[in-house]
């Protein structure tokens, strides 16, 4: 799991030490003065920003800021950056000779084939009339996956009206390990978000025009935010690294499979700390 937050902001402004300070202690995230008014260092800023973010996911998130249309301009005076990486091992891998190329109803009702993996193990599952839900350790047990598959193939939309808060951990609350034969399609999801108009609606509209108030950060004032931009990759398939505990479960004597899931249209899926409760990730797979 790799982030990235950062602060750009335009060279010259007098950035006060404790505004500084602060980034760096609660959120991790340095402020690095830029350039954005001359054309030329405007240009070198985008590909500073853009190989920092590179490096730090691993080559997978490129070119967050773009040059056509341009996300910088020469009336840029501060750039958020926020960039999230996962890659997880499972703890229990799924056997590439097992996947094989099935169909996947899409919401209209319209099939696709698609390289499904499966297998059949101990998993937490859980079951109401209208979604189940599984749920998948990546190595270290820190980290898993929950899937949520609705029952019908067009009842997503469903599923997302009822993906409050409380019922999220009412059925996480349900799960307990089951014995289930798991099919689940390989995919990769990239995203890519311009979430100015979002903070804006939900409430801080302020920020991003003239009067905007960013004295605590510096006194020279004419300061708001130009860009808030928000880039993630996932990628799910069969590769895992096989632990004691789940090397210790190939071993131990099966019952008969009391339970089915199939991810063969479209579910929402989150990955998350199983701890804490942290999610990290939170999308929805419609299909190829």
């Amino acid at each position: 799991l790799a982030v990235a937050n950062n602060l750009w902001g335009q060279r010259g402004f007098p950035w006060k030490a404790d505004f500084l300070e602060r980034q760096q202690t609660h959120f991790g995230a340095d402020l690095t003065q830029m350039d954005f008014v001359d054309d030329a260092n405007r240009e070198a800023a985008r590909q500073t920003i853009n190989a920092s973010i590179e490096k730090t996911t691993r080559d997978k998130i490129k070119e967050l800021l773009r040059k056509d249309p341009p996300d910088l301009t020469a009336k840029t005076m501060l750039v958020l950056t926020n960039a999230i990486y996962f890659k997880g091992d499972w703890a229990e891998q799924f056997d590439k000779k097992r996947t094989i190329d099935a169909p996947f109803t899409l919401a209209d009702g319209s099939k696709k084939n698609l390289p499904m993996m499966s297998r059949t193990g101990d998993m937490k599952y859980m079951e109401t009339e209208t979604v189940q839900a599984v749920e998948l350790p990546y190595q270290g047990g820190e980290l898993s996956m929950v899937v949520l598959l609705p029952r019908k193939h067009d009842g997503l939309p469903a599923l997302e009206k009822e993906l409050t808060t409380a019922n999220l951990d009412g059925w996480l609350k349900k799960m307990y390990k089951q014995e289930v034969r798991l099919s689940l399609p390989k995919f990769r999801s990239e995203s890519r978000f311009q979430l100015g108009q979002t903070l804006i609606g939900l409430g801080m509209p302020r920020a991003f025009d003239d009067n905007a108030d960013f004295s605590g950060m510096n006194d020279g004032g004419g300061l708001h935010v130009a860009k808030v931009i928000h880039q993630s990759f996932v990628e799910v398939n069969e590769e895992g690294t096989e632990s004691a505990a789940a090397t210790a479960v190939t071993v131990v004597e099966k019952a008969a499979v009391r339970r089915y899931f199939r991810a063969d249209h479209p579910f929402l899926y989150l990955i998350r700390d199983t701890k804490t409760g942290t999610i990290f990730f939170l999308g929805r797979y419609t299909g190829p």
